[in-house]
């Protein structure tokens, strides 16, 4: 499935609570699995993808110099440079064609959300990178349960192991 090209300035979405064609639903339970107690957001990553140029090698490393207060560690390769915050747990990755931004939580999403956008404006500005052939944000979150883990593992059993009769 092909989205459609984006400018890079239009990136409301991110922080749209309802984001884009996903509809946000209130947590109701799971029916009969009423032990879990909460749904955590774990990590965020924000993906964008742009037709690559030359151009874009001299510019990544003045790029990345920019965001070096905010991720302070950093690797670079020929094709990319790898940013992180290791006490925030954040990412940034910088290549010729995708770039991504990477949270890991528990994260607060309307702030980590804003401050995704921030990067991504930002980042894409000093690259001159106009317009995005793809854009993506992928969410995990964690349920915690109240159940002891070995009720935990036998109900799991049950459901991805059921055995058969037939089977046997």
């Amino acid at each position: 499935h092909s989205f459609p090209t984006r400018r890079s300035s239009d990136l409301s979405w991110i922080t749209d609570s309802s984001c884009g064609r996903v509809k946000v639903v209130p947590f109701q339970g799971f029916g009969k699995h009423n032990n879990v107690t909460e749904i955590v957001l774990q990590k965020i990553v924000v993906e964008w993808r742009y037709n690559s140029s030359l151009g874009f090698f001299s510019q990544m490393d003045k790029a990345g110099a920019s965001f070096v207060e905010r991720f302070p560690h950093w690797t670079r390769a020929p094709q990319q440079l790898v940013m992180n915050d290791k006490k925030k747990h954040r990412q940034l990755l910088l290549s010729h064609n995708r770039s991504h931004y990477a949270s890991d939580g528990p994260i607060n999403y309307p702030g980590e959300a804003e401050f995704a956008q921030k990067v991504i404006e930002e980042a894409s500005k000093k690259l001159n990178i106009n317009t995005f052939a793809r854009m993506g944000i992928r969410i995990w979150h964690v349920a915690k349960e109240e159940s002891s883990f070995e009720s935990f593992v036998e109900r799991l059993n049950s459901c991805f192991l059921h055995r058969s009769n037939a089977l046997d």
